[in-house]
């Protein structure tokens, strides 16, 4: 993937097989709150994997936030909310990795005081071809590591309202 430096800061992107995750798995991956919201997504759109697309999403942020804050986060530091319509959301917790999986530089870019969000970030997910897909991008000129410039405030049960730091339509925004 590319983009121009002068439009995204930093880009995350996975692609998954849209099958659920094998039995056990979700219960690693994902908070409390995202299990309910899986189970919440999963009444309205029974067809769609919405555990696979909650691990897609992770990753695509891990990819997002690693090259910037060379900081190991793991599964439980993200915090990803869906909208039924494709968007996804994400709240990053360096302070919630384990530490046998927390590898810190002491200059690591996005070290959050404990309990402090590091980064929001915002992306967009869509269903193709038998696969999920989820992409996350951070605009230039927001610290990739540190609170990006797109903030999220999550309403009601399973939708978000993004505002983000460029207009929806810049030139390659993602969509």
């Amino acid at each position: 993937m590319a983009a121009h430096a002068e439009v995204w800061a930093a880009l995350g992107v996975d692609a998954e097989p849209a099958l659920p995750l094998q039995y056990g798995v979700l219960g690693l991956v994902a908070s409390e709150r995202e299990q309910r919201m899986v189970a919440r997504l999963s009444g309205k759109r029974p067809g769609l994997p919405w555990d696979r697309l909650l691990f897609s999403a992770k990753e695509a942020v891990y990819k997002a936030w690693y090259p910037a804050g060379r900081q190991w986060i793991g599964t439980s530091a993200v915090e990803v909310a869906f909208t039924t319509d494709g968007l996804l959301t994400a709240e990053i917790r360096p302070d919630r990795t384990p530490p046998l999986l927390a590898r810190r530089r002491p200059d690591a870019a996005g070290a959050a005081r404990p309990g402090g969000v590091a980064a929001r970030y915002t992306g967009r997910w869509r269903i193709e071809g038998g696969l999920l897909l989820t992409a996350v991008a951070v605009p230039a000129g927001a610290p990739v590591g540190v609170r990006a410039r797109a903030r999220v405030a999550v309403e009601g049960e399973d939708t978000a309202a993004v505002t983000a730091g460029t207009p929806a339509r810049a030139p390659g925004a993602v969509r």
